[in-house]
């Protein structure tokens, strides 16, 4: 398993709702691309940020910098890059109108799965 797929494992263990856009996305769909992290828009509901807050805690994860994760940094309408073992992960929130939201995220993914079969 790749660093990456630690990263997954844990998030789809924990219960979080997210989508994968980027880097890793794209490798999904078969495109050859390095990437350096993890990119995903999560979804906001309250339940969801306390299992991104409870993974936070479990890795021992910072900020790039090596500095502490502030717990009221993670937020449904926040954007946070993150360091952990396995790797970076970037959450992406969505503070206004105009970001795609995760049930957009979800109709967007499933409309290119269905294009691509």
């Amino acid at each position: 398993m790749t660093v990456f797929g630690r990263i997954l494992d844990d998030l789809n263990g924990a219960g979080v709702r997210y989508v994968l856009i980027g880097g890793i996305a794209l490798i999904r769909h078969g495109v050859v691309r390095a990437t350096r992290d993890i990119d995903a828009v999560f979804d906001p509901d309250p339940a969801n940020v306390e299992r991104i807050r409870a993974l936070i805690e479990h890795w021992g994860a910072t900020r790039p910098d090596g500095s502490p994760v502030q717990e009221d940094s993670v937020a449904g309408d926040r954007t946070i890059h993150l360091a952990t073992p396995y790797g970076d992960l970037v959450t992406l929130g969505s503070p206004d109108d105009e970001a795609p939201d995760l049930p957009d995220c979800c109709l967007r993914q499933n409309w290119w799965d269905a294009r691509s079969a």
